[in-house]
């Protein structure tokens, strides 16, 4: 049996190489242990014959050669993953301004921040427990002090009508500031002891965040007051980065598990991706103009790319003077920002070419 399911693995091989179009991609960690190898083909070789439905790829009920090739499809994109991991990185220094500003109350331990459409720049303080605003025209900086005391405020959007939404980590809720009457409001979230963090504003005006000890995504819309909340299958997955692509739909990433998450708001089904290859602790995600999400992590290959279209993933070996990066950001030209935080560079990948640029 061992012989003929070796002749049937190297048939499949053969057939994956003429079949690149996109594709669902199947999950054959059959041993769960966050890569392809060959404890998977092993696996697939007991079960050959048999209607487990774990094994049965293509859902005919029966574990046959057409699962050997779409096995075979994963294993050859697992392998060249790994192959391109490997490679040695170009990378370059180069010179640029930065210029510093410093705030109004040490140790305030900045956590997010965007511009508005004035240009005008918003951050949450989340240990002074405020909402700053920085005008780079005249380099005037303004504290807002929250509502409620110890709130610990950590994600920040900023929605149409220019109103500055945020979450309130050890508050357990949302606030919102005007910046025309300086108004600031606050609404509970409905799991007590949610933590909610990551924040995204979608095209409808609905605030999306995670809940870490929630182990949730909330929903919150301001038109109706009504909060909605959709509980992950995954057990303490340590939710983190989160963003909105251009059909609404709802991306996240859960540092714990390693894996991405995709909740759809039309269907209100929510799939997770496990990342392969080495373990990686998944913290910050960003979208790309080909609508692919890049990720950060912990350790060596800390920074990737899935492409929801094919459930393709590619991990990129770091340059060595960056380390254990965090913030990351697409910009127009699709080249992908990144820092680490423990390090004095900030860093830019150019994907076409695979060039890195550090700029300390």
């Amino acid at each position: 049996m061992m012989v003929n399911a070796l002749r049937l693995l190297l048939v499949a091989l053969v057939l994956s190489l003429f079949a690149r179009e996109a594709w669902a991609q199947p999950d054959v960690d059959f041993n769960e242990n966050g890569r392809v190898d060959s404890g998977d083909y092993l696996a697939l070789v007991g079960a050959y014959g048999s209607g487990r439905v774990r094994f049965d790829l293509n859902g005919n009920g029966v574990v046959d050669f057409q699962d050997f090739v779409m096995f075979a499809q994963v294993y050859a994109r697992a392998q060249e993953q790994t192959r391109s991991d490997e490679l040695q990185v170009v990378v370059d220094e180069a010179i640029g301004r930065i210029d510093m500003f410093e705030l109004l109350i040490p140790g305030t331990r900045l956590h997010d921040i965007q511009v508005d459409s004035r240009g005008i720049v918003w951050f949450t303080e989340t240990e002074a427990n405020r909402i700053g605003k920085f005008d780079p025209r005249t380099g005037t900086l303004v504290d807002y002090s929250l509502v409620t005391p110890g709130a610990h405020p950590r994600g920040l959007a900023i929605d149409a009508q220019g109103q500055i939404w945020f979450t309130e980590t050890e508050a357990n809720q949302l606030g919102r500031f005007d910046p025309i009457s300086e108004e600031m409001r606050e609404f509970s979230v409905p799991t007590p002891g949610s933590r909610p963090q990551s924040l995204v504003i979608d095209r409808k005006g609905r605030l999306w965040f995670t809940q870490v000890s929630g182990n949730q995504i909330g929903q919150y819309d301001p038109r109706t007051g009504a909060f909605k909340e959709y509980p992950l299958a995954t057990l303490a997955a340590g939710l983190d980065g989160l963003l909105v692509d251009s059909r609404g739909v709802l991306w996240f990433a859960e540092r714990a598990a390693g894996r991405l998450g995709r909740l759809d708001p039309a269907t209100q089904e929510i799939v997770e991706f496990r990342v392969p290859g080495d373990p990686v602790e998944l913290r910050q995600i960003a979208l790309d103009l080909s609508g692919r999400i890049w990720f950060t992590g912990a350790g060596p290959s800390g920074l990737g790319v899935f492409d929801p279209a094919t459930g393709n993933v590619r991990r990129y070996r770091l340059p060595d003077r960056v380390s254990d990066v965090d913030a990351i950001v697409v910009d127009l030209s699709d080249r992908v920002w990144f820092s680490g935080r423990s390090t004095k560079y900030i860093a830019r990948l150019d994907p076409k070419t695979g060039h890195f640029r550090l700029y300390k």
